[in-house]
């Protein structure tokens, strides 16, 4: 499965779960109506296992036209039901949060292609086949922040610094792709990927201009073989990129060899993306 469909059926499944709590609850709650309420539940639990049992049969381009008309087709089966009750068909919590699906899904994948576009960019975030890898389970965090930032829209964000950070994390991304060889072992991978998120850590501090005496980062030596590392390396004024490539070094950190995934790319298909 790519990175970018295994987020998006987690970024979908976190918008699903709650509207079927919210309507279960109206479903047995006075003053709502409970028969509603249940019946759009019942579709909304449909639509949220059919997300999550859906298979690729192509590009991440044709798998958000399939999601998006899944979706639609259960807005529609909504919109029925609701009319059926004497209830306008495009109001309502769940017709919402439908329409706000398929936005977020074509807004998701366009602001990964114009990440892509933004630099001089030889790796790829978008038809990127996942492999339980170091530099798989960062493109994998990145993602899901670029995500998050669609589905989940925060009000009051300094534009200017998420760009500045965008641009750092693009850059990064670049030098890891370019230091990760397919005949690297997992400890090496593992070395040179958390080279690659210490100095974008570095990044970050400097960007944010903060006090030294507040976050210090470990010593990290790329030829080092034992490395003391913090709970995180990322702060919380960070925010969700932060909290993202945190999880990312708790990750690669745990991989062992029996759970590591090796990248099926070759050093003579990497080059010719480098050329």
């Amino acid at each position: 499965m790519t990175i970018f469909l295994m987020v998006l059926k987690k970024l979908i499944k976190e918008q699903l779960s709650p509207l079927s709590a919210s309507l279960d609850s109206k479903s047995k709650t006075y003053g709502h109506n409970k028969i509603l309420s249940k019946e759009q539940k019942d579709l909304i639990d449909e639509l949220s296992d059919k997300v999550v049992q859906y298979l690729s049969s192509g590009t991440d381009e044709e798998n958000v036209k399939e999601i998006t008309q899944l979706i639609t087709d259960y807005r529609s089966s909504v919109q029925i039901k609701r009319e059926s009750h004497g209830e306008p068909k495009d109001k309502g919590e769940t017709i919402g949060c439908l329409n706000d699906l398929v936005f977020h899904i074509s807004g998701f994948h366009d602001k990964l292609k114009a990440f892509k576009e933004s630099g001089p960019y030889d790796f790829n975030l978008i038809d990127k086949e996942f492999k339980n890898n170091p530099e798989h389970i960062v493109y994998y965090h990145a993602v899901y922040y670029f995500g998050e930032e669609i589905f989940c829209p925060k009000s009051g964000i300094d534009v200017k610094l998420r760009a500045e950070k965008e641009k750092k994390l693009g850059d990064r991304l670049q030098s890891l792709f370019e230091l990760i060889k397919p005949s690297h072992n997992l400890e090496e991978q593992k070395k040179r990927t958390l080279q690659v998120l210490g100095d974008l850590a570095e990044d970050n501090k400097r960007t944010l201009k903060k006090d030294k005496s507040s976050y210090t980062l470990p010593y990290f030596s790329f030829y080092g073989v034992a490395l003391t590392l913090p709970t995180d390396w990322f702060s919380p004024s960070e925010g969700r990129l932060g909290e993202q490539l945190n999880l990312a070094i708790r990750k690669i950190n745990e991989i062992t060899l029996e759970k590591f995934e090796a990248s099926p790319e070759n050093s003579v298909s990497k080059q010719k993306e480098l050329n």
